[in-house]
Formats: C-alpha cells, sequence, structure tokens
C-alpha cells in the first residue's frame, strides 16, 4: 500500500485558503453583528433575524419623576422622590419599590406612610418612567390605597 502525499504547490494552495475563508468569515460575522440591528433601527424593519439594539431600555420604568407634597398643620413641605425614599440615589432603590401602577406609589413611600407619628397627608404630581415614555400622574393622597389619580391610569 502506498501514501500518496500532496506535492508542495497544493500543499501551500490550501494552506494560503484557509486562513483567506477563515478571515472572510470572521468580517462577514462581524458585520453581521455591527450591521444587523440597522434595519430595524434605521428603517424600521422588524425582523426577529435582524433585532434591534435595546441596551438600556428598561433603566427608568418605575422611576418617578416630580415632586411629593407633604400638606402639614403648619404648611406644605415638598420633597423630591430621593428625599421620600430616603436614599442617596436610585441606584440604591430595590425593584419591589418601583411604580408600575398608581397603587405603588405607597409602597415607594412606605418610610413616611408607615410612620404612625407622621399624621400629614402625602400627595404626588409629575410624572412615571413606563416603556412607552413618561405618563403623567397626580394622587392626592398616597398613603390612601384607594386614593384617586388625575391625568394617569390607576
Amino acid at each position: 500500500m502506498t501514501v500518496g502525499y500532496p506535492s508542495s504547490t497544493e500543499a501551500t494552495a490550501q494552506q494560503a485558503s484557509a486562513p483567506a475563508s477563515r478571515r472572510g468569515a470572521f468580517i462577514a460575522l462581524a458585520l453581521f453583528i455591527l450591521l444587523g440591528p440597522a434595519p430595524g433601527q434605521l428603517l424600521g424593519l422588524h425582523s426577529p433575524l435582524f433585532r434591534e439594539w435595546i441596551m438600556f431600555s428598561a433603566a427608568g420604568v418605575g422611576l418617578p419623576k416630580g415632586h411629593f407634597t407633604l400638606h402639614r398643620a403648619d404648611g406644605a413641605v415638598t420633597m423630591t422622590p430621593l428625599e421620600v425614599l430616603g436614599l442617596p440615589s436610585y441606584l440604591a432603590l430595590p425593584l419591589k419599590r418601583r411604580i408600575y401602577q398608581a397603587t405603588d406609589l405607597k409602597a415607594f413611600a412606605g418610610r413616611i406612610c408607615d410612620d404612625s407619628r407622621e399624621k400629614a397627608r402625602l400627595s404626588f404630581e409629575g410624572s412615571i418612567g413606563t416603556f412607552d415614555g413618561w405618563r403623567a400622574l397626580t394622587v392626592d393622597d398616597v398613603c390612601d390605597v384607594s386614593a384617586q389619580t388625575r391625568n394617569g391610569r390607576p
């Protein structure tokens, strides 16, 4: 039995085509990764094959933008949402305390609503972050679960 080895010119041609085909496959894959989301983002063509960029799409969902007012007998006190939370930033806010419905405001302002010494009424006026943008929300009594809302869905 004889074993036939390819000539040196055939081996050199095969070795030269292997890196070129790998390089071409890499370039095609890199272009697909980089430009794949472009049809959906630029042209509005949505497809499961070409998915859009959605990085940080839910970063602000459930966060309030506006002000809380604590209506006391000696006058109203206006507070930012972070002051109501008693936190230095929204990064420390657990997901379960985010606002998805108007009734979630009570859990958000739990530090004030659960304080038995606090007898003042707490109201909110502002917007809540949603996937579709900011939704206006006004609540007259945050600590009362059956509070009426204006300009937003309950």
